[in-house]
């Protein structure tokens, strides 16, 4: 694809993204966050394998190319998160279907906006609000490991991307979910 045309859909995917992220990530109860922040680690992590340690470690350091092609994949993953909504009608909200649909697809989004940061002034606003609200979950990281090792258990499914090829267990949840990126994290910590 040619980079005017990869860029022109990155930024109108980061435009309608960045409306709606920060509301629907303030929509999430704490537990529901904390399963989001384990989900948008995961991303980052498995990210940065692709577009190198900067991804997870800054991402607002990442070169246009690369935040654009990354934008991209987060925006492919998103569409296809989408496309699975019209199995969820009529599911109740505390399906656990309908909680892994959340959180993969609020995962994605801030994964999507925080490589986006590095190049857009939308992104680069969401990015830190996002931030916020994820850490502020962090206290609820035990009750969101609970819930995602139950649907691990329950669904045969990894509640996350595989981190450096291993199943997510309790450790690493916890981690996941716990944790914010360097960039993000409080000053003094």
């Amino acid at each position: 694809m040619f980079s005017f045309v990869k860029k022109k859909l990155a930024i109108e995917s980061l435009d309608e993204t960045a409306k709606i992220v920060v509301q629907r990530l303030g929509d999430l109860s704490p537990v529901e966050r904390a399963q989001t922040l384990a989900v948008t680690n995961s991303l980052m992590i498995a990210g940065s394998k692709v577009y190198g340690a900067d991804f997870a470690m800054k991402p607002i350091a990442l070169s246009e190319e690369i935040a654009i092609d990354a934008v991209l994949e987060m925006r492919d993953r998103q569409q296809k998160i989408l496309a699975s909504t019209p199995n969820l009608e009529g599911m109740s909200t505390g399906n656990p279907i309908f909680a892994a649909f959340k959180r993969e697809l609020s995962g994605c989004e801030v994964a999507m906006i925080t490589a986006g940061a590095a190049f857009h002034p939308a992104a680069r606003a969401a990015a830190p609000k996002c931030w916020r609200l994820l850490a502020s979950s962090t206290p609820f990281a035990k009750y969101a490991v609970e819930v995602l090792l139950l649907y691990q258990k329950t669904h045969s499914l990894n509640a996350v991307v595989t981190v450096n090829g291993e199943t997510p267990d309790a450790k690493l949840l916890y981690s996941l979910a716990s944790v914010l990126l360097p960039l993000f994290r409080p000053k003094g910590k």
